[in-house]
């Protein structure tokens, strides 16, 4: 009971003292009476001029048996690691923000890929149809033989490197495809393919999900994509977001909501 009682003392004790150490003094204490009769003001800071502190400085006490300069130590390096935490953060936050504004555009591309195409065979029966036996522009067709099997092939050496190595940088990638003695093979292939192509050839973009699953992707096929859609439109009076020829000019505007997918709704 009387351990208690002098533990509960104890706490009061400190608690008291810490509210005295931040504490100014009053204008009942002696010793600030002898101060003013001295010419102190209480309404200003210490020294001549009455500029410097007139707050208590406060008094921070340690517990344990460690000493100052260890206790700087640590919560200098406790601070600093807060700080590489925060920036650590902060660049996992910008990173991830940058990756999905980049998977984004990855499958924009790819799904104006894939209209392409369709757009591309329905451009060559129209132009077929008016005895064309050529296209007004080359990108207006599907590719010929030639361009598509290096297509094909393009698609299958990608996979065949993402297969390989799903993550990493292309020199690791080097080193690994190396030991199985098909670097240089692998790497004159999609080169040459690429060129030829007009395809995309970011280093890290051939190993993501979408080359993997998709293959590759020509040099902006949304800027092909609505310059042959605008051709459809003035050349056979058809509309590849409604998917409907119209039979002339007045009709197609009459019905037609517009010349953009998004007019499409």
């Amino acid at each position: 009971m009387q351990t208690s009682q002098n533990k509960h003392n104890g706490k009061q004790m400190d608690i008291k003292r810490e509210e005295g150490l931040k504490r100014r003094i009053g204008e009942d204490n002696i010793g600030y009476k002898l101060m003013l009769k001295m010419g102190f003001k209480g309404d200003g800071g210490i020294g001549k001029k009455a500029e410097g502190r007139s707050e208590p400085i406060p008094i921070e006490i340690i517990d344990g048996r460690k000493g100052l300069g260890l206790h700087n130590i640590e919560k200098k390096r406790s601070e600093a690691i807060a700080a590489a935490r925060e920036q650590q953060d902060m660049k996992m936050s910008a990173f991830q923000s940058d990756f999905r504004a980049s998977m984004a555009s990855r499958f924009r591309m790819e799904r104006a890929q894939r209209q392409l195409m369709a757009a591309r065979s329905i451009c060559q029966q129209l132009d077929m149809a008016q005895s064309r036996d050529q296209p007004v522009d080359k990108e207006f067709w599907p590719p010929d033989e030639k361009k598509a099997k290096l297509l094909a092939h393009s698609e299958l050496i990608r996979r065949e490197i993402c297969r390989s190595s799903p993550h990493g940088s292309r020199k690791k990638r080097r080193r690994r495809q190396n030991d199985a003695g098909n670097t240089r093979d692998l790497d004159e292939r999609r080169d040459e393919c690429d060129t030829v192509l007009g395809i995309e050839s970011d280093e890290e973009a051939y190993c993501d999900i979408d080359a993997a699953q998709h293959g590759p992707i020509e040099s902006k096929p949304d800027l092909i994509l609505s310059r042959l859609a605008t051709y459809l439109r003035e050349s056979h009076f058809y509309c590849f977001w409604c998917g409907e020829q119209y039979s002339n000019s007045s009709n197609l505007e009459a019905k037609c909501p517009g010349p953009t997918e998004e007019d499409h709704g």
